[in-house]
């Protein structure tokens, strides 16, 4: 049989590789200067990542109360048709809070409340009946619905702490929802309004 020989491991290329890498990188490895530049951009991105997160929950929370405000709506049209009492929606815009009332004033012993507060980083600064003289009111509305689920047409007007605005409109005969963010178009969609019989 053939003996296969075992070769020594070649200490000479290895001591070459070394003295190469030596002589090309002198100096290997990061400056101080370097890893500083490297935290400041990693730095930039981290703030970069956590502004555009920030954007994105705030218009999440502001569609939250968007739709818990559609959602007051239903339940007080569901409520007038289901029991055949008439219903009321309190918008108070000086506590921020909105207050559905089923039953008329006159009975307050057989009225039921509830209430929902506004969540912190939002107000409500206005309400918008149709028919109403006052235009936008900023204290206390009563929105009333009737047996059947019918209400006026009226719009909210509801902010954030950012400079973020929503108006709702929600129309009396369907309960259905619009939403914009021009005032302009709303009070242009009220003007129109005012001009039919009933809506």
């Amino acid at each position: 049989m053939r003996r296969i020989r075992r070769q020594a491991p070649d200490y000479r290329c290895k001591y070459l590789s070394q003295v190469v890498l030596t002589v090309l990188l002198p100096g290997a490895g990061f400056t101080l200067v370097e890893v500083a530049a490297c935290l400041v951009i990693v730095g930039l991105l981290v703030s970069m990542v956590t502004v555009s997160l920030s954007g994105v929950r705030q218009i999440h929370e502001l569609n939250d109360v968007v739709n818990r405000l559609q959602t007051l709506d239903k339940q007080a049209r569901v409520h007038a048709r289901r029991f055949d009492r008439e219903t009321r929606l309190v918008f108070d815009m000086d506590n921020q809070g909105v207050e559905s009332r089923l039953g008329q004033e006159s009975y307050a012993t057989i009225q039921e409340t509830t209430r929902w507060d506004v969540p912190a980083g939002f107000e409500l600064t206005g309400v918008r009946i149709k028919g109403s003289q006052q235009g936008w009111a900023d204290h206390e509305v009563e929105v009333p619905f009737t047996t059947g689920g019918y209400s006026p047409t009226y719009s909210l007007h509801l902010s954030g702490q950012n400079g973020e605005e929503r108006f709702l409109i929600f129309a009396g005969l369907s309960g259905h929802m619009w939403s914009s963010d021009s005032k302009e178009q709303v009070d242009a969609v009220f003007s129109l309004l005012e001009q039919w019989p009933s809506s």
